[in-house]
C-alpha cells in the first residue's frame, strides 16, 4: 500500500506543479509579443505614425493590436482617453486573473502530500520510507509552486514595464514617475509607470491603469 500512496503523490505533485506553472504563460501571454521591444522599435518612428505601426506590427487579435485599433478609430481626445484606460484594464486583469494560482497549488501540494503521508504511515508503520518519500514528493512540488509563484511575479513586472514604456512612446507621454490614485507619488504598485516619453506631453499613465490628460 505504501507503493500506491507514493504514486498517488507523485499524481498531485505533477498537478500541483503544472496548476503553478500555468500562471506565468498567462501572465507572458495577455500581450501578443514583448511590448518592451515593440516601444524600442517604435522610438526609431515618427510621433505620428507610432499608433498605426503598432497595428501594421501587432498580430491581430492580440492586445496591441486590438490598442491601437481603438486609438486609430477614436474621434477625439477624451475617446482614446477613454480607449486607453480600457486597454490598460484588460491587460492588467489578463495579467493578474491567475495571480493566486501558483498558492492554491502550493497548498494542494503540501495538503495532499501531509494526509498521503500520514496516510501511508498508519497503514504499515513498518514501512516507513514509502511516507517519507511520500512527503518528499510534495516537498518537491512545493519548491515548484514557491519559484513559479516567484517567475509570475518577474513576469508581471517585466509586462507592466513593456507596456508602460510602449504606451509612453505610441503617445508622447513626458517623462516622470505617475500620479497616485490621490495625486500624491505612486508607492510602486498598481499600473506601470511612464518612464519614457516623446517630446510632447499629452498625458501621464497613473496608477491602476487609469489616464489621464494633462491639464
Amino acid at each position: 500500500m505504501g507503493a500506491l500512496f507514493f504514486a498517488l503523490s507523485v499524481i498531485v505533485g505533477l498537478a500541483s506543479a503544472v496548476l503553478a506553472w500555468e500562471h506565468v504563460p498567462r501572465v507572458t501571454g495577455a500581450t501578443g509579443a514583448d511590448p518592451g521591444v515593440l516601444a524600442l522599435a517604435l522610438a526609431r518612428v515618427p510621433a505620428a505614425e507610432r499608433v498605426a505601426e503598432i497595428q501594421r506590427r501587432a498580430r491581430p487579435g492580440s492586445w496591441e493590436h486590438g490598442l491601437a485599433s481603438e486609438l486609430l478609430a477614436a474621434p477625439g481626445e477624451e475617446a482614446k482617453v477613454a480607449a486607453l484606460n480600457l486597454a490598460l484594464a484588460d491587460a492588467d486583469h489578463a495579467m493578474t486573473r491567475t495571480a493566486r494560482w501558483p498558492l492554491t497549488a502550493l497548498r494542494i501540494a503540501l495538503l495532499g502530500a501531509g494526509v498521503l503521508g500520514f496516510s501511508a504511515y498508519i497503514e504499515d508503520p513498518a514501512q516507513l520510507e514509502w511516507a517519507l518519500a511520500t512527503v518528499a514528493v510534495g516537498g518537491v512540488a512545493a519548491v515548484a509552486c514557491v519559484e513559479a509563484r516567484r517567475s509570475g511575479e518577474r513576469a508581471l513586472v517585466r509586462q507592466r514595464r513593456g507596456i508602460d514604456a510602449l504606451v509612453a512612446v505610441a503617445l508622447s507621454l513626458p517623462e516622470g514617475p505617475p500620479e497616485g490614485p490621490r495625486g500624491g507619488a505612486d508607492p510602486g504598485e498598481g499600473r506601470p509607470r511612464a518612464s519614457r516619453g516623446g517630446p510632447a506631453p499629452r498625458g501621464r499613465v497613473r496608477s491602476r491603469g487609469t489616464f489621464r490628460r494633462s491639464a
